[in-house]
């Protein structure tokens, strides 16, 4: 209740009569600094109440002695805090790993892996990071292993409205027939299109049997809207058609850039949520990145392509909020709760700490919300770090956070996990007896002649040879079907599949369809 200086301000007068007053608080978890918590409230509190009677709690009940003093080595750097002696009467427990990788999907790799190799329910592990536009790459990870996870004080990310509006946007740009995905933007940024406008051009589309955006196209020659409605759609219809040209010549990331500029949807969301404007455009920025990404890993990259992929990703993406899972969610909305099992991924210079923290005051509070972090672990605490990341559509090298650096090492064990040193070579084996039409693929553990492919090359091997026509699978969203065909999409294997008389198509190797 003393967050802020109003708060304080009115405590204080409330309390001047009686000087009777019982106040709680962490100095070493103040993390609302933006906003308005101010950290005097605390330390200077003995200033205003001379005679205050101080009482420190000082036994952490929660987490291992291992955590408890990370965490106390960590947060001693602080100027700004109040003297404790931090202890626990809890177990010494394991060591903390601190992880380097190479990149964001490494790392999301690297979590997935950890958890799969635990015996714990899903429900035991949290993953907590500095910003929202991390969680993407390791939603993506978790959705592609089958790994239930419910995120907690934020959307998912291709939920998030602004993600949705450039999605559609570029539905739109890939197909003018894709009408949900156009009457969604039409009017998004506002453009004086109203509902009216818009059911009297479908109306018309209806009755001479065209596309809604075929209609717009000629709403010059229809007479139906006043003459400036009729310059608003066409604007709007121009305005598709530019996109439409830059998308072929097939820089996605150049496309979503110029979605963004030339609708001024940066300032439709400083007018309208002025709030968000900030962490809305970090999401854009991250989809973006997932745009370059996809283009580098593509051999044939396209707008309809980077749809499908995200659409399949998307359309995985429905758990059961009651289920056993993963929970997800930002150092700030973790306070307050506990975990056995916690990874903090993102422990780099300019991420945690915010390349922001150039001032005293704003470097203590990240130490601070690190010092949340930490201890929200009971068990064991995950630290990784990256070597590149690609955040806010830009590779960055990186440099390991200075909180790890603040950690004894005797209570740190460090492990990098580099893609060359880790991948697992895998061969098929020639044999003239069991050599079939189903091949046989496994470790090489002897030295019979072998025939070496690349990751990229085996995926395409068994994504097309797992598959046939009339095989019964199972998908965790959609259960039981048969196998209808299987398609090889510019170097993607689609299984179509017919789940009780809804038939999808899905990526092979994204769906996770399990063979029965």
């Amino acid at each position: 209740m003393l967050s802020n200086a109003v708060q304080y301000n009115l405590v204080n007068y409330l309390a001047q009569k009686h000087r009777n007053l019982c106040v709680v608080g962490d100095d070493d978890q103040s993390i609302y600094g933006w906003r308005g918590a101010d950290i005097r409230n605390i330390l200077d509190f003995e200033v205003d109440f001379e005679e205050t009677n101080v009482i420190k709690l000082e036994q952490n009940y929660r987490s291992t002695k291992t955590i408890v003093e990370a965490a106390k080595q960590v947060v001693t750097n602080n100027e700004d805090r109040k003297e404790k002696s931090l202890w626990t009467e809890s177990a010494e427990g394991e060591l903390i790993t601190v992880l380097e990788v190479d990149d964001e999907y490494k790392e999301a790799m690297a979590i997935v892996d950890t958890i799969k190799n635990h015996t714990k329910p899903y429900k035991e592990f949290a993953v907590l990071y500095r910003t929202n536009v991390q969680s993407r790459a390791i939603e993506e990870k978790m959705i592609q292993n089958s790994i239930p996870y419910r995120l907690l004080g934020g959307v998912r990310f291709y939920e998030r409205k602004e993600i949705k509006d450039i999605l559609a946007y570029l539905r739109v740009i890939a197909n003018t027939k894709d009408e949900v995905a156009l009457k969604r933007i039409i009017n998004v940024p506002k453009r004086g299109i109203g509902q009216t406008t818009i059911d009297k051009i479908t109306q018309y589309a209806g009755v001479n049997d065209m596309s809604f955006f075929e209609s717009a196209s000629i709403i010059n020659e229809q007479q139906i809207l006043p003459l400036a409605t009729e310059m608003k759609i066409l604007d709007f219809v121009n305005l598709i058609e530019g996109f439409r040209t830059i998308a072929a010549e097939g820089d996605l990331k150049t496309l979503i850039r110029e979605i963004v500029e030339n609708t001024f949807y940066k300032e439709y969301l400083e007018k309208n949520e002025p709030d968000d404007v900030e962490e809305r455009m970090e999401n854009i920025q991250e989809l973006m990145s997932k745009a370059r990404i996809y283009m580098k890993e593509s051999d044939f990259p396209n707008l309809e392509g980077f749809l499908e992929e995200i659409a399949l990703i998307a359309d995985v993406d429905n758990y059961d909020q009651e289920s056993d899972a993963v929970t997800l969610m930002t150092l700030h909305s973790s306070k307050g709760l506990e975990f056995p099992i916690v990874f903090i991924p993102g422990m780099e210079d300019g991420l945690f700490p915010s390349s922001r923290s150039y001032e005293k005051s704003i470097l203590e509070e990240e130490r601070r919300l690190a010092y949340v972090g930490i201890t929200r672990a009971r068990e064991k605490l995950y630290m990784l770090y990256t070597k590149k990341r690609m955040i806010y559509g830009e590779t960055r090298e990186n440099t390991i956070s200075r909180f790890i650096n603040e950690i004894d090492k005797n209570l740190v064990q460090f492990k990098s996990i580099s893609s060359k040193r880790n991948d697992t070579t895998l061969v098929k084996k020639i044999s003239n007896n069991s050599y079939n039409s189903t091949h046989s693929y496994k470790k090489s553990t002897d030295y019979q002649k072998t025939t070496l492919y690349t990751k990229k090359e085996l995926n395409k091997i068994t994504e097309e040879e797992e598959f046939f026509q009339g095989d019964i699978v199972k998908h965790k969203q959609f259960g039981q079907g048969m196998v209808l065909s299987v398609a090889n999409k510019n170097g993607k294997i689609f299984v179509k599949v017919d789940f009780n008389g809804d038939t999808r198509e899905l990526h092979a190797k994204i769906a996770k369809l399990q063979k029965l």
